[in-house]
């Protein structure tokens, strides 16, 4: 949640009531003041992690049928306890197989020293979001071998970016 709002402050203001970041809802939709920050302040769509991830799969489907929509997802599934990119799970392929959406991958530098997981309040650091160039996964049929062929080449789009960020 912490990343999604720093990926929601680079959105223009009039595109904040169309952003939902995913949110695990084991965790943010488990106690009032966490539900009331997810949202309420965040505008975030409980994701289910574990149990029912078809159901949240189906639910952040429905939610790009409507153009305009913007879904910030976090295809790692969790944050990072040492700052690497984790692997990306399937579910970000089944959800994007033969769907007309364009899917913007992003690397954000700087987070992990800004706000680790398990801190209450960031620290100040510079950061810097890199937006790779739009892709989209009409043509890709479902199935177990799409999807995570499609996880792996948005994971492999997502660590060029990071090496982009390395070398400036």
């Amino acid at each position: 949640m912490k990343n999604a709002l720093l990926l929601l402050a680079v959105l223009p203001l009039a595109k904040l009531h169309r952003a939902f970041p995913a949110a695990a809802a084991n965790y943010f939709f488990e106690s009032l003041p966490r539900v009331w920050i997810a949202a309420v302040i965040v505008n975030a769509l409980p994701f289910a992690r574990q149990t029912h991830v078809r159901q949240s799969l189906a639910l952040c489907h429905a939610l790009l049928e409507n153009p305009g929509n913007v879904l910030i997802m976090f295809p790692e599934g969790t944050r990072s306890t040492t700052g690497q990119i984790g692997r990306f799970k399937p579910g970000i392929g089944a959800l994007l197989a033969e769907r007309d959406v364009p899917v913007l991958p992003c690397h954000l530098a700087g987070a992990f020293q800004a706000w680790r997981k398990g801190r209450h309040f960031p620290r100040p650091s510079k950061l810097s979001l890199r937006i790779g160039p739009p892709r989209n996964f009409a043509r890709t049929p479902p199935g177990r071998e799409s999807t995570c062929a499609i996880a792996a080449e948005l994971e492999q789009a997502v660590r060029e970016l990071e090496r982009d960020h390395d070398l400036n």
